[in-house]
């Protein structure tokens, strides 16, 4: 159940399906989680929630999200972020961590971010704007980009740990998403694609005769190299002509209306019109009030943030920006101890593990990235990451090691 809530919040399936996209699909599969969670509780992960810092960031900035209704400035716009990203990500945590037994039950919610990205790519190859790929009434092209962006690793790492007919279908899936990627337009998603391409190329490790090595050699680096400029020089080729001249102006990023002071909507003059408002409001001005603050308060045309950092200040100051870097550095903190330990070369599902963390770095890197171009701060994808980070990743050395010398104490019998 908690696959189909994966693909539903961060896939949005329902918005390609005819006819369920005006239902609450979303809260339907939360409630029958619910439900199955209630009935079989004895069988239930005992982590808590508030066992992994990052869950405790989380929940810490939906709980001021909630209470940024009593400060907003448009009210209604807050409420539906209440309603709508708050909820979702809150019961969404405690079901994810309370779902993830043992690394087979992990592995399943990874493979859910992976059809959840196929999904995407399907949703922006028969959707578009403007002649770019990606377009439902909850969604632009950029949210496409941003969230297959940050979903491609994961997709990478299965297609490297499977075999036979299962690799093709990967690497198909994989190569499809890059594909869409492309096709959505968004230069802040070509950032983060090939900032995860780099990612990749460095830290994924080789999987040679059915096991999984610790690290990538050197000849293996090079021709993910030698693969990848051929598949650029080809999807370079293949793209829409309006593609690649949107492309190109990331070769003069200073001729561009982004740049231009002049242009109200322009990425520079809404940063520089909205930014002083931080220090009239350090407390924010409330959730998904950011239009109302750039053209009520900033002078400007009531423009999204486009930038997830300046829309977290803005909107729940300076507190609310914290939170977010914190839950994100402390994602990446737990995420890193994982990808650079050291397992036993018989561990395959530690060797797993580490490859899957070591691609969710990838995937926060890439997010990171493109997030400084688009006002993704309640997107499903950044939020789902956070929480399986935690899974995924591992806690702090101290606690680990405590849990181990306890365990071994109780197994070990006293030598006299």
């Amino acid at each position: 159940m908690m696959v189909v809530y994966i693909v539903v919040t961060v896939g949005r399936i329902q918005d390609i399906v005819p006819g369920i996209h005006v239902l609450p699909v979303a809260k339907i599969v939360a409630a029958l989680a619910i439900i199955i969670a209630l009935q079989n509780r004895a069988t239930l992960a005992s982590a808590s929630p508030w066992s992994f810092t990052p869950t405790k960031m989380t929940l810490l900035f939906m709980f001021l999200v909630v209470i940024s209704m009593v400060f907003s400035v448009l009210r209604h716009a807050t409420y539906g972020t209440i309603k709508g990203t708050a909820l979702s990500v809150c019961v969404g945590l405690v079901l994810l961590i309370k779902s993830a037994r043992n690394w087979k039950d992990l592995r399943r919610l990874l493979m859910a971010c992976v059809i959840a990205a196929v999904v995407l790519a399907l949703s922006a190859e028969i959707t578009s704007f403007a002649g770019r790929a990606g377009f439902t009434h909850d969604l632009d092209p950029n949210d496409f980009a941003f969230v297959m962006d940050s979903l491609l690793p994961i997709a990478v790492t299965f297609t490297l740990l499977s075999h036979g007919f299962k690799r093709l279908c990967y690497a198909s899936a994989s190569l499809w998403i890059v594909f869409e990627i492309l096709r959505t337009q968004s230069r802040g998603g070509l950032l983060g694609l090939l900032c995860v391409i780099m990612m990749i190329i460095v830290l994924l490790p080789n999987y040679q005769r059915g096991r999984l090595l610790p690290k990538p050699s050197k000849g293996k680096m090079v021709g993910r190299v030698v693969i990848l400029m051929m598949a650029g020089f080809l999807a370079w080729h293949v793209i829409p002509q309006s593609a690649r001249a949107r492309f190109e102006t990331l070769r003069h990023p200073t001729s561009g209306y982004n740049t231009n002071l002049n242009d109200p909507t322009g990425r520079l003059s809404i940063w520089l019109q909205t930014l002083p408002m931080a220090l009239h409001r350090p407390w924010g001005w409330g959730a998904g009030a950011f239009n109302t603050v750039d053209g009520k308060f900033g002078g400007g045309r009531y423009k999204a943030a486009h930038n997830m950092y300046l829309q977290a200040l803005i909107e729940l100051g300076f507190e609310g920006l914290l939170l977010f870097l914190a839950a994100l550095l402390s994602s990446v903190k737990y995420l890193r101890r994982e990808a650079f330990a050291l397992p036993e070369p018989d561990d395959q599902d530690g060797l797993e593990r580490r490859a899957f963390a070591r691609a969710m770095l990838a995937s926060f890197a890439g997010m990171c990235l493109s997030g400084f171009f688009l006002a993704e701060l309640y997107s499903q994808a950044i939020w789902t990451l956070v929480i399986l980070s935690c899974l995924v990743g591992r806690p702090p050395t101290s606690q680990r090691e405590v849990r181990h010398r306890t365990s071994s104490s109780k197994a070990t019998p006293a030598i006299k």
